[in-house]
């Protein structure tokens, strides 16, 4: 399986695609989805941006600081097999912060 820089496996389905973007939080507690448009995928990898000063939480949409996974480092990732992009939501403790993704289209 080829190897991330920072020695993330990254495995390709055959006869997929790859994908990716960024997204960040205007305003510290108001959640965003990674993207408004549908975007069916096999899997998602979430990564809080570099320059994060602060904490991001991953989550649904109902995402929260109460309740989301904590991206607690700046450039700390977790992954996740869901079958559509919009489902993945973000929020951040800091204003203007965020995550970059790649994810795997089918």
């Amino acid at each position: 399986m080829p190897e991330a820089s920072g020695g993330a496996n990254v495995g390709v389905v055959p006869g997929s695609a790859v994908g990716s973007g960024q997204t960040t939080v205007a305003a510290a507690g108001t959640r965003v989805q990674l993207t408004a448009t549908s975007t069916p995928i096999l899997s998602v990898t979430v990564k809080a941006l570099s320059t994060n000063t602060g904490i991001v939480y991953v989550g649904g949409a109902d995402v929260s600081a109460a309740n989301g996974l904590e991206l607690i480092n700046p450039g700390e990732s977790v992954s996740a097999d869901v079958d559509n992009l919009t489902d993945v939501w973000i929020d951040a403790a800091v204003d203007g912060e965020g995550v970059s993704y790649i994810y795997l289209v089918p």
